[in-house]
């Protein structure tokens, strides 16, 4: 009896100080980031307009940046295999990487259901997004030939998704799917992809009230967003349990981040809260992925899941 209630109390002992680990870690990133953020905006930047994107990219590095630091020299636990950094190929990898061009796909379908929207091969609906008139938007994306301008985005999917997205959606991995998603792992599957989904979107909610994403609803486009990030948690935390690699998680975030203009850009008479991944298309889309998800983790019990 006496063995079985010490280990109750080590176990009890390493979960608190996981959760303290993962306090410390997310209480310094969300100061680190908003304090760069803020320095961006001050020396006038805003993120109404497209060349912001380069300023959001150098800031989504952060989050991987500073768990690498923290587990190395805070936490002083072994990097690898504190945040899942192994290399592996397997069919979630495949999957990570063609799953992101179905999700596009099925939310620009979804958007267009929308009343008084309209398929747009020029892009009215990125045009429109940004304010930008039919010479400034072929500057910011240069038509291939004399194909419409959904090539130009097409095309940038497919050399942006394998390269720097997926170099920007593994510096957040590192932090959601590395680091949290180790120190979470007390709380199961679900209460885990939750816990680690909140966060997630609680990052990005000081962005949005500063005119980041949704400029014109900043109140709702922040709960569409914390919604989004809710639902999308399971996906990666699945991806990352079965592969065994945050790698994974990150392809997949890459991929999505590469593709995430597919998504509005074709859709005429949409708007920031209507058409779009992080918008109702993309939170229709993502619960329908977590009833499969529901079903999928039940099925296979959850111990091969997490």
């Amino acid at each position: 009896m006496r063995k079985w209630v010490s280990s109750s109390h080590r176990s009890s002992a390493e979960k608190t100080s996981s959760f303290r680990r993962a306090a410390v870690f997310y209480g310094c990133l969300f100061a680190l980031t908003h304090l760069l953020a803020g320095a961006y905006l001050a020396s006038g930047g805003s993120w109404r307009r497209p060349d912001s994107l380069l300023a959001a990219n150098l800031i989504m590095l952060v989050p991987g940046l500073l768990a690498l630091a923290m587990v190395r020299w805070v936490f002083r636990e072994p990097v690898r295999k504190t945040l899942g950094l192994t290399f592996v190929l397997n069919r979630w990898s495949l999957l990570a990487c063609a799953l992101p061009l179905l999700l596009s796909g099925s939310t620009l379908l979804v958007g267009l259901t929308f009343p008084g929207t309209s398929f747009s091969p020029e892009l009215a609906g990125l045009a429109a997004r940004f304010e930008l008139e039919p010479a400034r938007l072929e500057q910011v994306l240069p038509r291939l030939g004399h194909l419409p301008l959904i090539w130009t985005v097409v095309a940038q999917g497919i050399v942006l998704g394998p390269t720097l997205c997926t170099l920007t959606g593994l510096a957040e991995e590192l932090a959601w799917r590395g680091l949290l998603f180790h120190e979470l792992a007390p709380l199961g599957f679900w209460r885990r992809s939750w816990a680690i989904g909140l966060l997630w979107g609680a990052w990005h909610v000081p962005l949005v009230f500063e005119g980041y994403g949704y400029p014109n609803h900043p109140l709702l486009g922040a709960l569409l967003l914390v919604g989004f990030t809710l639902l999308a948690a399971p996906l990666y935390v699945f991806l990352r349990a079965r592969s065994g690699s945050v790698l994974t998680a990150g392809i997949c975030h890459g991929y999505v981040g590469g593709s995430i203009l597919l998504t509005f850009a074709p859709i005429a008479g949409g708007n920031e809260l209507t058409s779009g991944l992080i918008a109702l298309p993309g939170v229709v889309v993502m619960g329908v992925v977590n009833l499969v998800l529901f079903f999928a983790v039940r099925a296979r019990g959850f111990r091969s899941a997490a």
